[in-house]
């Protein structure tokens, strides 16, 4: 997962939007766009209005949640597998400017498939 660039070319724009502190509920399932370790993905773009940190946080009852950033160009930045050791959930911390960054929601397993929940907040 280290570059996505011809998504971001091509469609970024088109990406549901996450918005600071909406939530956002989705799910993993078997016919989603697959990355080649074999996890599914959802894609989502931010936008943040000004250069601020942010918190974008992915949580389950149901896989091992797994986040990827990527830059407006389709760049890998950071991710995170799990927030801390007592949990699957996954949390990337990051001081983002005013530019559309692509936010991949995945697992940390291949064939993984259940519900989610994205926020992206202010810490």
């Amino acid at each position: 997962n280290e570059s996505i660039a011809p998504v971001a070319r091509t469609m970024a724009s088109t990406l549901p939007a996450l918005v600071v502190d909406e939530r956002v509920e989705d799910d993993t399932e078997p016919w989603d766009d697959e990355n080649p370790n074999g996890t599914h993905y959802d894609l989502y773009r931010l936008e943040p209005a000004a250069t601020d940190s942010f918190h974008i946080d992915m949580e389950s009852s149901d896989v091992d949640s797994y986040l990827i950033l990527f830059d407006p160009a389709g760049e890998w930045i950071r991710q995170n597998d799990d927030r801390s050791s007592l949990t699957l959930d996954a949390r990337i911390e990051a001081t983002l400017a005013p530019a559309c960054c692509i936010v991949m929601a995945t697992t940390a397993d291949a064939g993984e498939v259940g519900d989610y929940a994205i926020e992206v907040t202010l810490p």
